[in-house]
């Protein structure tokens, strides 16, 4: 759902939701609330002046979209407030049902269906007419009767008025459309197989028949079967190029290209339909599944299709064919091989076939192919009957999820002889084979899926006489009745029933998303019993769900038949707060939407960041293409250079759904200052960015409380291990009362370091992280810190911060002209710092044994890490890369 402003008939603005994360750089901040008014198309945000001081001229803000898609609830825009000119605030609106009592001094909202034909025309006490923007871009007179939230396709429009005896309307309605579900990408299946769209004829006389192959036809759409009378009407057959439909007695003809038409109905009605070519295919025995026949009659190459195969793909054959079943009109056979290797039939034995077309199918190109079959000439054919098949039908049908059950029996089976004997078990053999015709387990018949169990019979009797047959079962393996209710979606560890929405944060939601089918403590497995798929607004599959928009999930039975979806709508993030990040922070508390601090000035442009806020004071992250920020300094348009008071002004530069500008901002003051951070840092040395950067994130202190620095004074031990502590999220105190045991236990060992003294938690910090050490009973804490000493705490405690400080330490000290001159405790750590360019750039030395003063310290210490980190003091913070314990 999108927020805007309407004035007037003016069109609406959308704002869009979704979350954000991080930092705003310059030109990508809004400055300006949409208080009142639309946004001009510009994307500049203003604020626009009212009119009137009535409800007619009122300002309305709208919460929705333009078009909907019927889903069968109820759904539309929705009318939030109105600001009637001059009112100090603006005005509730309550939705109004038709026909519901309303109260005087109420402001309602109601929806009107909108009918250019009708005579209600709806206009105010004075006879003014209500207009809407219609779908050409006209404003037009409302006309229609009042409903209830709409739920059925068509155009509507939103009317807003003050209820006062009679009703003061507002003089615009804003409409919306609610359109009809789109059969675009619907296909013809078979059955409810929505992955079957190809047609075979299968060889019967009236196979070809609309009405036979509609018995076979259903609709599907991404993936879901759609209901014939209450989704779609019919599915219509058109020979190319004509206007009127096949009957229901026409026959398709296989080869042949036809027009399909569905025609949609219900949620895919008003005016709907989708055509598609659909092409009957020719019989190809090639891939048919050809059984043979068992039987007493003599085969011979004088036999027919009848005497040879029992069926086709599961059609029965018979002499002379008929409806429903194959005859030799298209099908002959033609001799091959007889049981005796004389070649001479007659005797009883397997035969081998093949099944051709006949010239006419040829001629017709009806059927394809040719299939090698084997056929049996017994003297008696054994009848197989297994017990599982209660119907008798040869198809067993087992609900997985259903406790009584029984998975088909395979041992379970009896066999007969034509003339009353019973056949002995182990002359009954069986195999099983799945569905692509893989061979399978007994063991799968307990499985989801469809199988096939063959039983033969082969053997001869003490009499000779040939004992004969074949029987193959086929086994639907299926979880029955899987519905939404057994479909279990977390999104990031909460329920999801039908629909959720989110808010866009850049991250993959689809990474969160967790999906579960189980009934009756039955858990089905995805991959084998099911899939999920993801699909975005335009039905396409996708991976992903990141950008603003609506989702559809769908979960797709294998074992099961029915498809299950529900829908995530990732909102657009709103950002309503913009805070300048200052490098100088005098008060880092949220007070009024401001930030205490300014912009140091130091004589060229300032490249000002900002940090975005959305409504629950969530930080989130604009790029800085969506936005430009241009600033009035003293009334004229300025770079953020000079010292003063700026006031800034956003535009919206992209066209992105994933972020939007709220409707809180205002005018924001930001503050370019000379002031000082330090009274002996000016802002043109070439070192006070980077004090102020270390001061604003807490890093440095005045020396003894004042408002110096000292910059050219040497760096002491002690002051080096505050710099790390605070670092890492320490504060300083002298204050005996911060030292735990082990901290006074830690700094007992020095006879220099005195528990009141304002550097003891950080010397003991450094010590116990292993980021110091002392030298014998000293820590050498007023002691001036040396180049390679200052680089060995660095590297030591960025190795505890989880950073990797490994270099080629021989290599990067031979390249560096003193880098022999590094004592042998600090070779690894100098060149660590000397890799990364925090000492000895572009060729100057190492400088080892030598001091280092304040200004460098700080310079080297916010290159290696601008930002302070919060491991102390944060009970579930872990050194980075360790997973240890770093918060004390």
């Amino acid at each position: 759902m999108t927020a805007c402003t309407n004035n007037g008939g003016s069109r609406v603005r959308r704002a869009v939701t979704a979350a954000l994360v991080g930092v705003l750089s310059v030109g990508a901040a809004p400055m300006v609330a949409l208080a009142t008014g639309a946004a001009p198309a510009s994307g500049d945000v203003i604020l626009q002046a009212d009119t009137s001081n009535t409800v007619w001229n009122g300002t309305v803000t709208y919460e929705g979209e333009d078009t909907y898609v019927y889903n069968g609830d109820p759904q539309g825009m929705v009318a939030v407030s109105i600001k009637p000119f001059g009112g100090a605030e603006p005005e509730d609106l309550e939705y109004h049902p038709a026909g519901a009592a309303t109260e005087n001094g109420s402001y309602y909202y109601f929806y009107v269906k909108i009918d250019t034909s009708s005579s209600t025309v709806w206009e105010s006490l004075d006879g003014e007419p209500v207009k809407y923007e219609n779908a050409d871009g006209r404003q037009v007179n409302l006309k229609g009767e009042c409903v209830n939230k709409p739920t059925d396709p068509g155009e509507y429009a939103v009317v807003v008025g003050l209820k006062n005896g009679g009703w003061e309307l507002n003089k615009s309605a804003e409409r919306f459309v609610i359109t009809s579900r789109s059969l675009e990408g619907a296909q013809i299946v078979e059955d409810e197989n929505v992955d079957d769209t190809e047609f075979m004829w299968n060889g019967t006389l009236n196979g070809r028949t609309v009405s036979e192959l509609k018995k076979h036809m259903n609709v599907s759409l991404d993936g879901v079967i759609l209901d014939e009378g209450e989704d779609y009407d019919d599915i219509e057959f058109y020979e190319k190029g004509a206007t009127t439909p096949l009957s229901r007695t026409d026959q398709l003809e296989p080869g042949v290209t036809y027009t399909a038409k569905i025609v949609g109905k219900g949620a895919y009605d008003w005016g709907n339909a989708e055509t598609l070519d659909f092409t009957l295919q020719p019989l190809d025995l090639d891939e048919a599944t050809v059984t043979g026949k068992v039987g007493t009659v003599v085969l011979s190459n004088a036999s027919e299709i009848f005497d040879v195969v029992d069926s086709i793909n599961g059609v029965t054959v018979q002499d002379g064919g008929g409806d429903g079943v194959i005859g030799d009109k298209y099908f002959g056979v033609s001799f091959e091989k007889s049981p005796s290797d004389d070649g001479i039939a007659g005797d009883t034995g397997r035969y081998t076939f093949t099944v051709v077309p006949t010239k006419e199918a040829t001629d017709k190109g009806w059927v394809t192919g040719s299939k090698t079959v084997e056929a049996i000439y017994a003297d008696h054919v054994v009848n197989i009957v297994n017990a599982s098949d209660a119907d008798g039908d040869g198809v067993y049908y087992y609900d997985l999820t259903n406790e009584d059950a029984e998975p088909f029996d395979v041992e379970d089976v009896t066999a007969t002889t034509d003339n009353g004997y019973s056949v002995d078990e182990d002359d009954v053999s069986h195999v099983v084979t799945a569905e692509d015709g893989s061979v399978a387990t007994d063991a799968d018949l307990a499985k989801g899926g469809t199988w096939y169990v063959t039983y033969s019979v082969y053997y001869r009797d003490s009499n000779g006489s040939l004992i004969a047959g074949n029987k193959t079962y086929k086994v639907v393996n299926s979880y029955d009745d899987i519905t939404d209710e057994h479909v279990y979606v977390t999104l990031d560890g909460k329920n999801v029933e039908g629909s959720t929405e989110v808010t866009y944060d850049g991250s993959d939601w689809a990474d969160k998303l967790k999906v579960m089918v189980a009934k009756n403590d039955v858990t089905l497995a995805e991959g084998t019993d099911y899939t999920v798929a993801i699909k975005d607004e335009d039905g396409k599959t996708v991976d992903s769900v990141v950008d603003a928009g609506e989702y559809t999930v769908v979960v797709k039975g294998i074992t099961f038949t029915n498809s299950i979806s529900f829908t995530i709508e990732v909102k657009p993030a709103v950002v309503e707060w913009l805070f300048p990040n200052y490098n100088v922070v005098t008060d880092d508390t949220l007070e009024s939407g401001k930030y205490a601090g300014f912009f140091a000035y130091t004589g060229d442009v300032i490249d000002a960041t900002y940090t975005c806020v959305d409504d629950k004071g969530k930080v989130i992250e604009v790029p800085a293409s969506a936005f430009t920020i241009t600033y009035t300094l003293d009334g004229k348009k300025a770079e953020l250079k000079e010292a003063g008071e700026y006031l800034g002004t956003i535009k919206d530069t992209t066209v992105n759904d994933n972020w939007q500008v709220g409707n809180k901002f205002g005018v924001q003051k930001i503050v370019v200052s000379k002031d000082k951070v330090f009274a002996d840092v000016k802002s043109s040395d070439f070192f006070a960015q980077a004090i102020y950067t270390a001061s604003a994130q807490g890093y440095i202190g005045g020396i003894g409380g004042t408002n110096l620095f000292a910059p050219m004074n040497q760096l002491t031990r002690a002051d080096m291990a505050c710099v790390l502590y605070r670092m890492a999220g320490g504060e300083i105190s002298a204050s005996l009362e911060d030292l735990t045991n082990e901290n006074i236990a830690t700094i007992s060992q020095f006879s220099d370091v005195d528990p009141h003294a304002y550097y003891a938690k950080a010397v003991a910090w450094c010590v116990e992280m292993g980021v110091a050490n002392g030298y014998g009973d000293t820590f050498g804490s007023a002691r001036s810190i040396s180049t390679e000493e200052f680089v060995t705490m660095l590297a030591r405690y960025a190795a505890k911060m989880g950073d990797d400080t490994s270099v080629d330490t021989d290599a990067v000290l031979a390249a560096t002209p003193d880098g022999d001159q590094v004592s042998g405790y600090a070779r690894d750590a100098v060149a660590w710092a000397v890799e990364n360019g925090y000492i000895a750039k572009g060729g100057n030395l190492i400088a080892p044994q030598e001091s280092v003063a304040r200004w460098r310290t700080v310079m080297i210490a916010v290159d290696y890490q601008p930002e302070q980190l919060h491991v102390i003091g944060n009970p579930d913070a872990t050194k980075p890369g360790t997973g240890e314990d770093a918060s004390k």
